[in-house]
């Protein structure tokens, strides 16, 4: 009977949002960070207690973790969080077109059809696109308000009896505006435990935390926008060549200074910034004190010529 073949599994986690905030604005033009925030970011970590001995490294970019930090603070908002705190009956009729049209930016066929009246409440607003004021009432409102919000939470909250997420549920309609409070209310205390959850699981060798460049740019491209033709020719690049050595420097240095002073530690590994690697950057790296890095083998098969040629060119 022939053996199974052992498989050693290393799951790694790329936790990225972009920076949201206008320039010197505590206002983000995307709810991303809040809404992932209540959805995956600490769920991912604590599966780690679920399983034991499970292998996994969770990346951190430098500018989700101060954007987490800021809304667990209270420093930062988003239109969306605003419209939702915002009384339904004194939303104005453009905040209204604002909610009709955002609020159901969900996966629909999990986040919003298994529901019955967020289901219902998107059919209502698809039935005819004239007149939707008037036919979306105050309650309507109301309860695609708490929906938005509600369904984001990662089954974790959702299906915990001790939080009052299960009984909204249950409840489908005719939310009240302070239960609407609530939900809003748990999404900050959910993402106020997204990095001590992290920082515990670090202490305890349960978790891996490696962090990517601050801003989260393409170091490559960065250091020399001629690298791109290295793992494709056929790309066009700009004349004259884009190259600032220096920034992509203060990018790691920053980022790993940043990551240490919410996280506590420095992190030994590093995600580069959707994967990229060069030459040069790799020695960057190696300059500024980064153990490691890691990416995936499409990209380092680009990287190396294949008979003479880049693995895109044979295809």
């Amino acid at each position: 009977m022939p053996k199974h073949s052992e498989i050693y599994l290393h799951i790694f986690w790329h936790q990225h949002q972009p920076w949201y905030p206008a320039p010197g604005e505590n206002r983000c033009v995307m709810p991303w960070v809040r809404l992932h925030g209540i959805k995956d970011y600490y769920d991912m970590a604590a599966l780690c207690q679920q399983h034991p001995g499970w292998k996994q490294t969770i990346n951190l970019v430098p500018s989700l973790i101060e954007q987490l930090e800021g809304y667990g603070s209270g420093a930062l908002t988003d239109g969306a969080l605003e419209l939702s705190r915002k009384p339904a009956e004194e939303l104005t009729s453009e905040e209204q077109s604002i909610v009709l049209k955002r609020f159901f930016d969900a996966h629909a066929p999990r986040m919003i059809h298994p529901y019955p009246r967020y289901d219902e409440l998107l059919r209502k607003r698809d039935a005819s696109r004239q007149d939707q004021h008037r036919r979306f009432s105050e309650q309507d409102l109301l309860d695609l308000q708490v929906w938005f919000n509600l369904v984001w939470f990662d089954p974790i909250w959702l299906e915990n009896s001790d939080r009052p997420l299960k009984e909204l549920l249950r409840k489908q309609r005719g939310f009240t505006e302070e239960e609407k409070q609530q939900v809003l209310d748990l999404q900050i205390e959910v993402i106020q435990e997204i990095i001590p959850l992290h920082r515990r699981l670090h202490e305890e060798k349960a978790l891996e935390i490696t962090c990517s460049p601050y801003y989260h740019p393409i170091l490559p491209l960065l250091m020399d926008t001629n690298i791109a033709q290295v793992s494709n020719p056929r790309d066009p690049v700009p004349d004259p060549p884009f190259s600032f050595p220096d920034d992509a420097a203060w990018q790691i240095r920053e980022g790993r200074r940043s990551f240490e002073s919410v996280l506590g530690f420095q992190p030994s590994g590093m995600w580069p910034s959707e994967g990229s690697v060069s030459d040069a950057v790799c020695a960057l790296m190696a300059r500024e004190g980064v153990g490691y890095f890691a990416t995936d083998e499409d990209i380092l098969f680009n990287s190396v010529p294949v008979h003479g040629k880049r693995p895109l060119e044979t295809k």
